[in-house]
This record gives structure tokens, sequence and C-alpha cells, in this order.
């Protein structure tokens, strides 16, 4: 919520958000788009990968999305009907483009008041005289001065990646914080936080098969079996040093 409240308020011109994999950050964009249908009614855009990636999302999310919102189902075009759809358009005048990041075309050809850019990590780069994917879309913001506002969406692929220099970048950082279940302190979930049972201390059947010619446990082997005995991987948190296992997630 706070997210999508940040997003709409006046002066707010960029949002950058890295974030682990499927933790709800597509929904808050999508919400977004459907709140500047309804609101704002001026032109939209959504940046993917490729093209393919934007048809399926329009497909599978965006198209959906217009046709379960009462409040903007009415308002939908019969041109809406195609699988292939890359521009879904509003009879109030509301239009949302698909775009690509290999397309240097779709993302500097029209004006728009917000932009998404989804996983821009994983966006084509762009060695020729343009700029970058996320530059070009940016520069379409301009015609509507304030108003404009670009939503850059991304998990991490490597540590110097888009989304990470654009949150560094950012002139507010904000950090998502999680409460412990035992002790209710706080936190952002960190890396050195995290435990787990180590190989000397499992039952040999379970180490078994997973050492390669040398003798060695590949990491990835070892981590997919402490996944499976369950328990054997938690988070500590780091004011009462009580564990917090997968099953807390939900409680």
């Amino acid at each position: 919520r706070l997210i999508m409240d940040i997003a709409t308020r006046p002066g707010v011109s960029e949002i950058n958000i890295r974030k682990a994999a499927q933790v709800g950050v597509s929904q808050f964009a999508r919400n977004l788009v459907a709140y500047w249908a309804d609101r704002e009614r001026a032109p939209a855009a959504w940046t993917m990968p490729s093209r393919d990636k934007a048809r399926q999302i329009s497909k599978r999310e965006l198209l959906p999305l217009f046709k379960e919102t009462p409040v903007l189902r009415d308002l939908l075009g019969s041109t809406t009907g195609t699988a292939l759809i890359e521009t879904i358009t509003l009879l109030s005048g509301f239009n949302l483009d698909l775009l690509w990041s290999g397309s240097a075309t779709s993302t500097a050809s029209n004006s728009y008041c917000l932009v998404v850019n989804d996983e821009c990590d994983k966006f084509d780069p762009w060695a020729g005289d343009e700029p970058d994917p996320i530059a070009r879309t940016k520069k379409r913001l301009r015609t509507f001065g304030d108003r404009g506002r670009q939503v850059n969406i991304s998990t991490p692929t490597v540590p110097d990646g888009p989304i990470s220099k654009l949150v560094k970048n950012s002139s507010v950082i904000l950090f998502y914080q999680v409460p412990c279940p035992h002790c209710g302190h706080y936190q952002r979930l960190v890396w050195p936080n995290l435990r787990w049972i180590k190989p000397d201390q499992l039952d040999a059947d379970v180490l078994t098969g997973l050492a390669d010619a040398d003798g060695e446990i590949p990491r990835e082997k070892l981590a997919d079996a402490l996944m499976r005995l369950g328990g054997a991987v938690w988070y500590e948190c780091e004011q009462c040093h009580g564990r917090i296992e997968k099953r807390h997630r939900f409680a």
C-alpha cells in the first residue's frame, strides 16, 4: 500500500524497486496502471525485455485486469480481442502501449504520462547512438512535465545491474522490513543472517549422491538437499536470535 501511495503523490517522478522474486510488486504495478486509467486517463506504457514477454503480460495479466475491474470494463474498446494485442485502448481516451527493450522504435516513439519498465535488468543493452531503453522511455515523459512518472522494477541479476544503479542514485531510499515472529522486532532481511545446517552435521544418507568426481559437494546440490529436509535452513533474528523458518512466512 505504501508503494502505491507514494507512486501517486505529487512531485514523485521516478520510483525504482529492487525486489525479490514473487513478492507482489508486479501486482502493485498493475494496480497503478488501473488507477491511472481511471483517474488520469493519460497515455501509459509497459516495457518488457522482449516482444513475446510484452504480449504474454498483455494476454495473461493486463487484459484480464481491465476486463475484471468494473469501473474499467465497460470502457474497453472492441480492439482488445486478439491475444497479440500491443495497445489497450479505453473509450475514455486512455491507452496503454506494450513496449519491448530491443526495439528503439517502440520505446522512443510516443509520449507517455506513465511508464512501467518491468524486469529492467533483463533489458537488451543498446549499443547505438540512442540512450539505453530506460533512458529512452524516460524521454517520453517530457510532454507531461511534472505529471510524468517512471516506475522501474526488477529482481537484480548482478550487483551493478541497471536496477541496483537506479536505486543507488535515487534521492530517497526506503527499505522493506518485516517483524520477527518471536520478538516483533522489525528488520531488513539480509544474507549474513541466513543460517543452515553444515554438511558435517547431516546424516550420511542425505549426502549420498551429492558429491562430484573430486568428492566435493556443489553448493547448488547442497542447497537443494537442505531445502528438502525442512527446518535445515532458517533466518536468525538480529534482535532475539530466534529461528525464523519458512512456516513463519504466512503466520
